[in-house]
């Protein structure tokens, strides 16, 4: 086994406290086993079962751990401040990549994290006119989808990509259709008094109810709409 795949699953043992072979099965079934793509675009797309950059989010993991040994979560934290490691995930595969595959995604298009959020959505089989949404990872407000891939910013400013790469059969666990972006009722004609009539446009992607418009939710409830 390769030695990079074994710390691999070491680091997601630290971090979620599951056995090894819970670990490594975790880690084979996302891609992020021993990576041996090339420095071409083409090798790099390729291992990341995409067809384009504009599908590719890329960036630096985070120095953070979790588990039940201070001192070891502490050996790992440090270790990823001394030896950073670099990421490139699609809708179906996340692995590690080093830093100059890392400028050479960005080169052909792919998201950096730092600045772009991604929103991954699919069509529904038998289902061509259902359309998905997905909550602002800033805001927590709802954003639609849409019907193909595209850029835009959420109302709070927050850069975003939405990408139609999602593992098919995952696009149900996202919202059906458009929604308030604050109350996250769908979007339409609604009861007479419940407040929601008439909507009003945010932008492209983003639509608000009546209620929402004239009393916002604060900002906690809207974090805890964003987590349902």
């Amino acid at each position: 086994m390769p030695s990079n795949l074994k710390k691999l699953i070491r680091a997601r043992m630290l971090k979620t406290g599951e056995s090894y072979q819970t670990a490594r099965r975790y880690i084979l079934a996302h891609g992020q086993g021993a990576h041996s793509a090339g420095a071409s675009v083409a090798e790099l797309l390729k291992a990341l079962k995409t067809r384009s950059g504009f599908c590719v989010l890329v960036g630096r993991q985070p120095a953070v751990g979790v588990g039940a040994d201070p001192r070891a979560v502490q050996a790992h934290v440090q270790d990823l401040i001394n030896n950073p490691r670099w990421y490139a995930e699609s809708g179906s595969v996340s692995m590690l990549i080093s830093r100059g595959q890392h400028d050479i995604l960005l080169g052909a298009g792919a998201a950096d994290d730092t600045r772009i959020k991604m929103l991954r959505s699919n069509v529904a089989d038998g289902f061509p006119k259902l359309t998905f949404s997905d909550y602002c990872e800033n805001c927590h407000r709802l954003i639609w989808c849409g019907q193909s891939e595209h850029e835009a910013e959420c109302v709070c400013g927050q850069h975003y990509r939405v990408s139609f790469d999602l593992v098919q059969g995952l696009q149900w666990t996202i919202r059906q259709g458009m929604g308030c972006a604050d109350c996250g009722t769908h979007f339409g004609m609604t009861e007479v008094g419940k407040g929601h009539n008439p909507w009003r446009s945010l932008n492209a992607w983003q639509v608000q109810c009546q209620r929402c418009s004239t009393q916002p939710p604060a900002g906690n409830d809207r974090l805890a709409i964003g987590a349902m």
